[in-house]
C-alpha cells in the first residue's frame, strides 16, 4: 500500500521554479522576431492580451499576441518605462515631433516684439521729422465764415438688437452598437488578417525590453523546466514605444478598478448572508 504522498513507487514532487530569465534560450523559429507597427492592449479576468499587429499594406495582419498574467503585465509597464528612459538619454526623445517655426513673442497688445533674453534689442522708432504746414488760403472778406459745428452732448442712442428667432433644436440619431460603431474594436479586429498559428497567442511570464536607435525588442519568456525559452520575440518602432506605455498604464488602471469593484461585491454579498433575517 502506497504511503501518503506517493503514487506506487514515484514520489510526488512539488517545488517551485526559479530559471533566471537572462539565460533562456532562443528557439530557431523565434529568433528572427516579429515587425510590428502598433499594439492592440486588452484584458480579461485574470490575464492581459498583447496583439501586435503589422500595419502594412493590405491587409493589416496580427504578426503576434501574447498572453501575460497581471503582474507581469505591471513589469512589462515598468520594464518599458525604464527602456523608453534609457533610450531618450542615449539617443533623444523617443516619439518625434515635428518642428515648426518659433512664434514670434508680442506685448500684450500685440503692437510690438517684446525683447527678451538671447533676443536683440529692438532698434528705436524713427521719428518723422515735422513738415511745415502749408499756408491757409486768404478768405474773400465779403464771404461770411462757415459756421462751427456744435458738438451733440446727447449720448448716442444705441440701436436695438434683433430678435433672433430660437433655432430648433437637432435630434440626436440612436447611436449604432457598440460593435458596429466605427472604430469599435470588433472592426478592428474584422480588418485584420489572423492566422490560425497566431489566434491562440502565446504565454509568457516573463519579459526582456531591449532597444536600438529605430526599434524596442520585447523578449517574452516561459520561465518553466528544464530551462526558460523565449516563446516570442517582438520588434516595435521606438515612435509606438510611449504609445504602448500610455495603453499599458490605462490598461492597468481599468484592471485595478474592476479588480476592486469585484472585491467590494464580494464583500456585500456575505454581509447580506450574514445578516440575520427582519423580524416583520
Amino acid at each position: 500500500m502506497s504511503e501518503p504522498g506517493q503514487h506506487g513507487d514515484q514520489p510526488l514532487i512539488a517545488d517551485t521554479v526559479n530559471n533566471q530569465p537572462v539565460a533562456a534560450r532562443v528557439p530557431a523559429h523565434i529568433g528572427s522576431g516579429a515587425f510590428s507597427t502598433g499594439t492592440i492592449v486588452t484584458m480579461g479576468g485574470n490575464e492581459f492580451v498583447l496583439d501586435f499587429v503589422l500595419r502594412m499594406g493590405k491587409p493589416h495582419r496580427l504578426s503576434a499576441r501574447v498572453v501575460l498574467p497581471p503582474s507581469i503585465a505591471a513589469q512589462f509597464t515598468s520594464m518599458l518605462e525604464k527602456g523608453i528612459r534609457s533610450y531618450e538619454q542615449h539617443f533623444g526623445p523617443a516619439q518625434p515631433q515635428v518642428e515648426s517655426p518659433a512664434p514670434v513673442p508680442t506685448s500684450p497688445t500685440g503692437n510690438e516684439i517684446v525683447t527678451g533674453p538671447g533676443m536683440p534689442p529692438e532698434p528705436p522708432p524713427e521719428v518723422p521729422a515735422p513738415q511745415e504746414a502749408p499756408s491757409a488760403p486768404p478768405q474773400n472778406p465779403a464771404t461770411p465764415p462757415a459756421p462751427a459745428p456744435v458738438a451733440d452732448a446727447s449720448p448716442p442712442t444705441a440701436p436695438a438688437a434683433p430678435v433672433q428667432p430660437a433655432a430648433p433644436q437637432p435630434v440626436a440619431p440612436t447611436p449604432p452598437p457598440v460593435e458596429n460603431r466605427p472604430g469599435s474594436l470588433r472592426n478592428t479586429y474584422d480588418e485584420l488578417k489572423v492566422e490560425d498559428s497566431v489566434v491562440c497567442g502565446t504565454y509568457a511570464n516573463a519579459v526582456m525590453v531591449s532597444h536600438t536607435e529605430s526599434v524596442f525588442q520585447f523578449d517574452f519568456i516561459t520561465n518553466f523546466l528544464p530551462y526558460s525559452a523565449v516563446a516570442s520575440r517582438v520588434f516595435l518602432p521606438v515612435a509606438q514605444g510611449p504609445r504602448l506605455l500610455e495603453a499599458l498604464r490605462l490598461t492597468l488602471r481599468r484592471f485595478a478598478a474592476v479588480q476592486k469593484q469585484a472585491r467590494q461585491q464580494q464583500i456585500d454579498r456575505a454581509r447580506r448572508q450574514n445578516e440575520p433575517p427582519s423580524s416583520d
